[in-house]
């Protein structure tokens, strides 16, 4: 049902339009003699659209229609009025009008052409409204993100810039928001330069040397690099990631970025009390294993069994990742290269000779699921005690990481001390990757 407030000082012609309209059961008609009485009706009830004649005593229809933009109201209004003189439509538009209707000719077909008027003006009001809470909620919730994050659009205009970015750089939102020309790098590089964001819409442009490390993980770029300026000329160690934007036709309308300060993370976690379930255990029984001459380790009781890679059979349309699937005795089991999910070089391969396959007790989209290393080393016991939980230059990159151990470990015959990387397997599969393999 629209309700529709109708406005004329012609008590013959409310009556009329009042008929007319509601000949259309989607319409319920409501009537003033004058502006002031129309104000009066919407501080008491509420109304969809407006229609209004524009030569009235005391207050014409324009001034009522300010009156009523005036007050933020942005109900559709629709001036309906026998005065037909250009500047009187210019006025009515300027003002806020939605519609400009001269009256006059056959009575039905004029007010089927006001019904028609009407409609469309509540139909674009509903449009707009709906397409501004959408944009709060995108801004509501890139606010809500805890990394410093902006975005820009294909011509490199700043259209987001959430509390985390006026925080760590000093630049508050209105300051920036409509801002081009690489005006998003000077608080990083006091100078106006292409950055990471701008490497994802334009691949045709050469990396800086501010990035020593440049990662490509699908469409995203990811790099860390040290502002000296930042902590007041202590420097700070930046991890970076940026993505295209895409609309609902997959066109790239624009790129974010999101930074974050891995110092600051770092001093965070020594602060926080080591109380979690599993930071409680004293120790636990791992299984180390090789990655780019790293050691790793998972809980041992995530495993089910370690074997030798066998063929891996690839799947199309996969997330980067995902190697393939092998048969276990009649079972699939789907098989993660970590490498590349902790954006290591090297993703995709491993040594024909030692590497294995970890089958753990996860599954992803409802198969066996295994991980890919280079080598298996040992069995080992934990000291958590002694376990870095706040080593966040690595937890940055991956939320699987729980921190770094240095623990005894036999390799070779020999028992020796090593940094080990702790992983929680729960957290090494997310949820968009789980949610395209049950796609797939």
């Amino acid at each position: 049902m629209i309700s529709v407030l109708y406005v004329d000082d012609e008590p013959t012609l409310l009556d009329l339009g009042k008929c007319f309209l509601e000949t259309d059961s989607r319409f319920s008609v409501d009537t003033a003699n004058s502006a002031p009485e129309a104000l009066g009706k919407m501080e008491r009830r509420g109304y969809n659209a407006i229609v209004s004649d524009y030569q009235m005593p005391g207050m014409d229809g324009i001034e009522f229609l300010k009156k009523v933009r005036g007050a933020g109201n942005g109900i559709p209004f629709i001036v309906f009025t026998g005065r037909g003189r250009e500047e009187i439509v210019i006025q009515a538009l300027n003002a806020g009008a939605d519609f400009y209707l001269q009256k006059g000719g056959e009575p039905e077909a004029l007010f089927a052409e006001l019904r028609h008027q009407i409609c469309q003006a509540v139909q674009q009001r509903k449009a707009l409204t709906h397409i501004r809470n959408l944009e709060r909620r995108e801004a509501d919730i890139i606010n809500f993100l805890p990394d410093a994050t902006f975005a820009i659009d294909v011509n490199g205009i700043v259209i987001a810039w959430n509390r985390a970015m006026e925080k760590m750089t000093g630049i508050r939102t209105a300051e920036i928001l409509g801002k081009g020309d690489y005006a998003y790098a000077v608080p990083f590089y006091h100078r106006r330069r292409p950055v990471l964001i701008d490497l994802v819409l334009h691949k045709e442009l050469e990396p800086s040397g501010d990035y020593p490390t440049l990662l490509r993980e699908g469409d995203n770029l990811i790099s860390e690099t040290t502002i000296p300026h930042f902590n007041e000329g202590r420097g700070a160690l930046l991890w970076f990631i940026a993505s295209p934007l895409y609309d609902n036709t997959e066109t790239v309308v624009g790129a974010i970025e999101s930074i974050r300060d891995i110092a600051a993370l770092n001093r965070a976690g020594e602060r926080q009390p080591k109380n979690s379930a599993r930071e409680r255990r004293e120790s636990v029984q791992v299984i180390v294993f090789v990655l780019n001459g790293d050691l790793y380790a998972i809980d041992l009781s995530d495993v089910i069994e370690v074997r030798q890679k066998t063929a891996i059979t690839r799947l199309p349309n996969v997330p980067p990742g995902i190697m393939g699937i092998i048969d276990i005795r009649g079972e699939i089991a789907t098989i993660l290269d970590p490498k590349y999910r902790f954006r290591m070089t090297g993703a995709g391969q491993h040594s024909a000779e030692s590497s294995r396959i970890i089958l753990l007790e996860r599954t992803i989209a409802g198969t066996q699921f295994g991980i890919l290393v280079d080598d298996v080393v040992s069995v080992s016991t934990f000291d958590t005690t002694q376990a870095d939980y706040s080593f966040e230059s690595m937890k940055g990159r991956d939320s699987a990481i729980i921190g770094i151990i240095r623990n005894k470990i036999r390799v070779d015959e020999r028992e020796r001390s090593e940094l080990i990387i702790w992983i929680d397997i729960k957290n090494l599969v997310d949820s968009s990757m789980t949610d395209r393999l049950q796609d797939n």
